[in-house]
């Protein structure tokens, strides 16, 4: 019994750990809609978003350097509880109640898709570019749920071109027509870690009893 709950445990962990991780877009897969300039900026090759308990911070890697294309701009669907698909047969899977819209060198925003109330202005010292890398730090007050703790938001990045009207302007999904995972808060790490710690202090226990 206690080496399954063991096993249990060390799942719960992976499975945990697995939504912490960046997760890999394929480089080169343009939607077959897109009408834009086909270049790398444009292009998502990596999406990660962490939790630091008071702030997301939401990481990005692209086959180029940010910039390449001009007027090109980045955007963030979130979804905290109310989110619909909003890109038709599109991207079905692809949900979100708000988004963060990063213009590099620009006047960036958060619109709630609910409420236009809790809409404003991103702050330009949230965002990072270096390279191909582009980060943005928002505070998790700033993101109010609309159902989902804050442990179990949901992410889409896609990048769009200037100029290009309606779903033909976005360049790609990433994931692909998907959501990143809800990424635990650094209580629920702690938790888990304990949790699995104790189930093997328990077993290493028996192992001495029975020897």
């Amino acid at each position: 019994m206690l080496r399954y709950a063991l096993l249990l445990a060390a799942a719960a962990c992976l499975t945990s750990a697995a939504s912490a991780v960046p997760t890999i877009d394929p480089t080169g897969d343009f939607l077959p809609t897109y009408t834009g300039p086909k270049n790398g900026d444009l292009d998502v090759t990596s999406v990660e978003v962490v939790n630091t308990g008071t702030n997301l911070i939401f990481n990005s890697t692209f086959a180029a350097p940010v910039g390449t294309t001009a007027g090109g701009f980045y955007v963030w669907g979130l979804n905290r509880g109310q989110g619909t698909a909003r890109f038709g047969a599109l991207a079905p899977g692809v949900l979100f109640d708000s988004v963060l819209v990063i213009r590099p060198g620009g006047t960036s925003n958060f619109f709630d898709l609910i409420t236009s109330a809790n809409n404003y202005v991103i702050d330009p010292a949230a965002i990072t570019v270096n390279g191909s890398l582009l980060s943005l730090n928002v505070a998790l007050a700033s993101l109010p749920s609309t159902g989902f703790a804050t442990s179990a938001y949901t992410f889409n990045l896609w990048p769009r071109a200037l100029g290009q009207v309606g779903n033909a302007g976005i360049s790609d999904f990433a994931p692909d027509n998907s959501n990143v995972g809800g990424v635990p808060e650094p209580a629920a790490w702690a938790l888990l870690l304990t949790g699995f710690a104790g189930v093997g202090t328990a077993l290493r226990q028996r192992r001495r009893r029975t020897a």
